[in-house]
């Protein structure tokens, strides 16, 4: 996106715009907006392009014949759902503010994500700071 000027956000889809004001959607149009981006990061696994599945986001490296990376990120974890900006912050390195999730007795806890390598080299998706809610 460019910075200054009067046309800094001519990334963003007119029909996202307010009428007269040129900044970025917020609201119910933010969510459209960000659901719609189809960038949603690079795998740390083999360096891939995330895509959107059926049940999350996994590398489009994933056939055999492009190298059978199965890195994924399942897109319901502990009853929370993850959002487009969740997967780009996770896939981009970065630690997610803290949610509320559910234990499967129906107990709550809140807690970070992050992607971490486990001891067997594979990512996973680990809770950091977790406490009960």
């Amino acid at each position: 996106m460019e910075t200054g000027g009067s046309d800094s956000c001519s990334t963003i889809p007119a029909k996202y715009r307010k009428q007269g004001q040129n900044r970025p959607p917020s609201g119910d149009a933010l969510k459209e907006f960000s659901e719609n981006i189809k960038d949603f990061g690079t795998c740390p696994a083999c360096g891939g392009k995330i895509i959107k599945g059926r049940q999350g986001y996994g590398c489009s490296n994933w056939k055999a014949q492009d190298g059978g990376c199965r890195f994924v990120i399942w897109d319901l974890i502990s009853g929370k759902k993850l959002t487009p900006a969740n997967i780009r912050t996770l896939t981009g390195g970065k630690t997610t503010r803290k949610y509320v999730f559910k234990t499967p007795n129906g107990g709550k806890f809140r807690a970070k994500l992050k992607l971490e390598k486990n001891p067997s080299g594979r990512w996973e998706t680990a809770m950091l700071e977790r406490e009960n809610y």
